[in-house]
């Protein structure tokens, strides 16, 4: 009852008083029957350690504890070992060396991307796309615009159909012969 006059000088409403107290007990009672328990299942574990059971599970595979025996209804019973609880609640500080080295390892590929750039290992794809767009253009303008006026008189002459797909493929593999032995030509004509 001392509880209670202290809570209600403070201004604090009853309910949440006896809210409280009801929390404390089903919490006390809870260690209680856990103290005088052997083996728990998954759910009594997660209301114990106050994790979520999917967390729980996750946790426990992670450290590769399995099941004591399984108990009625397909339920798993674990027996509460040190290893149990270490698994369930990890260190903090073994959670921050985890993430830290994590961290760490990120940091270091960033950095050895950046240095591949620099040294030209790398390249980065909009520069390969524009590049490519470059490229293409020439190309293009080069079969559309100049070939016609550079054939046009041959294609004049030509007698067959034969003749004239001579002519265009000789002139158009000429155009691709051109674009491999001096690919650079074409990048630096549109820069």
């Amino acid at each position: 009852m001392k509880t209670l006059r202290l809570w209600l000088l403070k201004g604090i409403p009853l309910k949440l008083f006896w809210w409280t107290m009801r929390r404390l007990k089903f919490s006390l009672s809870l260690r209680m029957r856990m103290a005088n328990k052997k083996l728990y299942n998954q759910t009594e574990l997660s209301k114990y350690f106050g994790i979520d059971r999917a967390t729980l599970r996750l946790r426990l595979e992670e450290a590769g504890i399995e099941p004591v025996k399984k108990g009625t209804h397909r339920e798993l019973l674990y027996e509460m070992t040190p290893e149990l609880e270490a698994a369930i609640t990890p260190d903090s500080k073994t959670l921050y060396a985890r993430e830290k080295a994590e961290k760490t390892a990120l940091e270091r590929q960033l950095k050895e991307i950046e240095l591949a750039e620099r040294r030209g290992e790398l390249v980065k794809v909009k520069v390969i796309k524009d590049d490519l767009q470059r490229m293409f253009q020439k190309l293009v303008q080069k079969l559309e615009t100049q070939m016609p006026y550079e054939i046009a008189g041959a294609l004049f002459k030509a007698e067959s159909a034969e003749q004239c797909q001579a002519i265009l493929r000789r002139t158009v593999s000429g155009i691709f012969q051109d674009l491999r032995k001096e690919h650079e030509q074409y990048l630096e004509a549109t820069k």
